[in-house]
């Protein structure tokens, strides 16, 4: 963990979205109500990436503070976005889509205070292709744990926490895609960062 790490001042939540009119106002209400029973300040970033629906419209009619890509960069130029924007030094991750409950934002923030980025590691693989999709985060997974000599339950979670600090030290490695996840988490464990791991449902 970073000597240079202080007490959290606020959590920045996060929420990378491409036309996902149909969650992005539910996953705002579930995470806005999750973060109301801390005792910290919050805020609710939605970076819109260049969607084609009304994802940032509802997302704002919902009461988040929206930053708009006028084109689609990539899931992780979003969170890079949303990084830059943020007021408070815990930054929480979300996908727009409502796949990720917010059950356990209270004890990944409680974790995050003898941490560097804490995971919600989920328990089980969903969505479609679940079996390719298993194997194949399956070998990746193994060999990320080879390299750095850490037990890793979930390297890709959209669902995590972690000091802003962090992610501005590696920013210039952090990619525009889906890798972006991946790569944050090796670039903690490889740099003697403490990551936490907590198991979420999906």
């Amino acid at each position: 963990m970073s000597q240079e790490q202080d007490d959290l001042n606020g959590i920045s939540l996060v929420i990378p979205s491409y036309n996902e009119e149909l969650s992005i106002v539910e996953v705002v209400e579930e995470y806005r109500e999750a973060l109301e029973q801390l005792d910290l300040p919050h805020e609710i970033i939605v970076v819109d990436d260049g969607s084609k629906d009304h994802t940032a419209e509802l997302a704002m009619k919902a009461g988040a503070r929206v930053v708009r890509h006028p084109n689609n960069k990539g899931v992780g130029a979003a969170r890079k976005t949303g990084v830059g924007e943020a007021r408070w030094n815990a930054i929480l991750m979300t996908d727009g889509d409502g796949t990720y409950p917010a059950t356990q934002v209270a004890e990944m923030v409680e974790r995050l205070q003898h941490a560097d980025m804490v995971v919600g590691a989920r328990v089980e693989e969903a969505g479609t292709l679940r079996l390719v999709r298993w194997i194949a985060k399956f070998f990746i997974r193994r060999l990320a744990c080879f390299l750095t000599s850490v037990r890793i339950p979930d390297l890709n979670s959209g669902l995590r926490i972690f000091r802003r600090e962090l992610a501005l030290r590696f920013f210039y490695l952090l990619p525009n895609g889906h890798s972006w996840v991946s790569t944050i988490t090796l670039c903690a464990l490889t740099n003697d960062r403490r990551v936490v791991f907590v198991p979420i449902s999906y």
